[in-house]
């Protein structure tokens, strides 16, 4: 049997990952909405090493970037 781990992102690492490598948005900014969640392509380029997330988190949201049918799901 194998065992799984979940790596979970806090919602504000996930609104500065947006920031930061998401496409700006206009017109939404009354909703607290400026950007659009990244790519797929531009979450498994993102360079992480200067946020506040471990190796494991930062690997994570790499990997889901890559594969997106994993995102959200263990290994089996």
């Amino acid at each position: 049997m194998r065992s799984s781990t979940t790596t979970v992102v806090p919602p504000a690492m996930t609104a500065v990952n947006s920031r930061r490598h998401g496409t700006p948005i206009a017109g939404l900014g009354q909703f607290g909405l400026t950007h659009v969640f990244p790519t797929p392509a531009a979450l498994a380029a993102a360079d992480f090493r200067d946020l506040p997330v471990d190796a494991a988190c930062a690997r994570a949201i790499r990997d889901c970037g890559q594969d997106p049918n994993r995102c959200g799901r263990s290994a089996s």
